[in-house]
């Protein structure tokens, strides 16, 4: 998906002109951002970025506009404004959507004085993180800062339901990207969908059925082979993101200050303030940011983050060791003052400094991982959840109860984990209500004893609305299915880890085996599986899936180093309306206990 997106963009920023500027909107600019650097973008001969509803006061007369927007009415009402009093040469357009007839006869009407060159339509409406991964529903409210020159007085607000998660517009926006996933990636989906009671998946299968059906044309237009398109549900595995994964990726999304969000990481910790006597006089928050781009970052990032924690640990320390070898080459050749040497030496530098901000990156984020670890005893309550989690250790439901009962009593253990352990029981043993009550009237006695500091009663309630939208009866499938494990040794301490509802049904996918009942087709129906297949997780999918993808597409798992015949020559590419981590999945939750799904 990655290098899809990218080609769109090299090939729009590499058009034939003299120094041009690009114009974006409040979701493009993510996208673009996502795949190209400034230095990058400055270097396709581009003077400056701005967004398309700031309109300066200057005239640039001298200089290309090239806009790449999504084609809303919001945007259309700021792009015929810039026509009819235009500020550059000439314009340049390209949505990033199939755009309505009625948008185009407006912008022609607007540009009296005919300064668009060309008006194209490229399929990029999906924001890439990565080349297996992509996420339809980016967009943020505005904070309701607006600059001085922003045309504000008639233009179209954007409507709240847009980042509402159960909407008809938010569902809206999830079609627009996997149209334009489909596109791009050149293919003709046959559509298969999760048939649970939510029937979220069942609309928005509809709703893509709908959308090609309408774009016909264009899809035989750009030919192409046929995959399968599956649309999954986030409420049959909602135990997944309530788990903490071990891979590089994972722990880096879960366990930093906001998670990954648009490559961009923070990381937060305390230090003491002290005044001039040396005296403490406090805490302070420090704040880090670096950027965690797997394809920018193919030397160790890219290369490592579907890998276990430990493993990245010795790649690191391989990595570093490498990157004082070639510092002790660099040293030499400072010192021997050839002329050979120093012409090596400029040579090789800017790749060494390179290792080094790597490697200082790297180091500081696996600290941070590591601390953060030990001050929430994350090894232990792992294991716990993964003895809920996975039916294949024996651990019965009295023995786990009366752990989950220590852990809440526990003072080492956040308010948060402690909830999202009750609720991975609650998931397991929804059957035994009285246990689950009990849990719950522990877990708010000792909350109510930290006071302001704890949970209220609201988001203890969240274990009622888990169970009521997606317990067993409102699910497909068994996400608590007795998987294979793996084992992971960390600094001694065996934590166990199991597999993404997702692999079972993938293996299912690939041998025939998956239930046309759980599954249906909607539209064309096939026996046959194609080597191409997106998956589509509506309510959000995590890093979890995103590593299951990638060892299906490498055709290895966890307990089988073996090639997998089912999956050879599969290539899937994974999708969702976001990437939740636990914080956000809570969040899910508690929009859902407010807000009545609306389709």
């Amino acid at each position: 998906m990655y290098l899809s997106f990218r080609k769109y963009i090299t090939r729009m920023l590499e058009t034939q002109g003299e120094m041009k500027v690009l114009l974006l909107d409040e979701e493009t600019v993510r996208m673009v951002s996502l795949v190209y650097s400034m230095a990058e973008i400055l270097s396709k001969e581009v003077f400056d970025t701005s967004f398309i509803f700031l309109r300066g006061k200057k005239n640039r007369s001298y200089l290309d506009a090239i806009l790449l927007i999504r084609p809303t009415e919001r945007n259309i009402f700021y792009l015929k404004q810039e026509l009819q009093d235009p500020s550059y040469k000439s314009y340049k357009i390209y949505f990033t959507n199939s755009c309505p007839p009625h948008f185009l006869r407006q912008l022609a009407e607007s540009d009296r004085l005919q300064r668009v060159q060309c008006v194209f339509e490229y399929y990029a409406d999906y924001c890439p993180l990565g080349p297996q991964l992509f996420i339809s529903n980016f967009s943020q409210k505005s904070g309701g800062k607006k600059g001085k020159d922003v045309a504000i007085s008639k233009a179209p607000t954007i409507d709240p339901s847009y980042y509402n998660e159960f909407s008809n517009l938010y569902a809206t926006r999830s079609v627009d990207a996997i149209v334009a996933a489909l596109l791009s990636l050149r293919v003709k989906p046959y559509i298969r969908h999760s048939a649970n009671k939510s029937d979220r998946a069942r609309n928005l299968a509809r709703k893509v059925q709908q959308r090609i059906s309408k774009m016909s044309d264009c899809f035989d237009r750009r030919g192409g082979a046929r995959c399968l398109l599956l649309i999954m549900d986030r409420h049959d595995d909602p135990i997944t993101p309530l788990l903490q994964q071990f891979s590089y990726q994972a722990m880096v999304h879960e366990l930093t200050a906001k998670g990954i969000r648009f490559n961009r990481v923070v990381m937060e910790s305390e230090e003491a303030k002290y005044n001039k006597d040396g005296v403490k006089t406090g805490m302070t928050v420090k704040k880090t940011e670096v950027t965690m781009n797997p394809m920018t970052d193919m030397e160790f990032f890219g290369k490592h983050m579907h890998e276990k924690f430990t493993d990245v640990i010795d790649a690191f320390s391989k990595a570093t060791e490498e990157t004082r070898r070639i510092n002790a080459q660099v040293q030499q050749l400072k010192a021997s003052g050839q002329i050979s040497d120093v012409q090596e030496l400029l040579t090789r530098l800017p790749a060494v400094k390179s290792k080094e901000r790597t490697a200082k990156k790297h180091s500081d984020v696996l600290n941070h991982l590591m601390n953060k670890m030990e001050d929430i005893g994350l090894k232990k309550l792992s294991k716990t959840q993964q003895e809920i989690a996975n039916p294949a250790l024996g651990a019965g439901a009295s023995e786990l109860f009366r752990t989950v009962m220590k852990v809440i009593e526990s003072n080492v253990h956040t308010s948060l984990d402690k909830l999202k352990l009750v609720m991975c029981y609650a998931l397991r043993f929804e059957d035994n209500r009285s246990r689950i009550e009990d849990l719950k009237k522990k877990l708010i006695d000792e909350e109510a004893r930290k006071g302001e500091k704890g949970l209220k009663r609201p988001s203890i309630d969240l274990i009622d609305v888990l169970l009521d939208h997606m317990g067993q009866s409102k699910r497909i499938g068994n996400c608590f299915q007795k998987s294979s494990i793996f084992r992971m040794l960390t600094q001694g301490v065996d934590v166990l880890q199991s597999a993404p509802m997702l692999l079972q049904v993938m293996k299912d996918l690939c041998n025939g085996k998956l239930s046309t009942a759980d599954y249906p087709f909607m539209g064309d129906r096939t026996d046959n599986i194609p080597d191409n297949i997106i998956v589509f997780y509506v309510g959000g999918t995590t890093y979890a899936e995103s590593r299951t993808v990638h060892q299906i597409n490498t055709n290895t798992t966890e307990s089988n180093k073996k090639p997998l015949k089912f999956f050879k020559g599969k290539r899937v590419v994974l999708g969702g309306e976001q990437v939740h981590r636990s914080i956000t999945f809570l969040s899910y939750l508690r929009k859902l206990s407010k807000l009545r799904p609306s389709f």
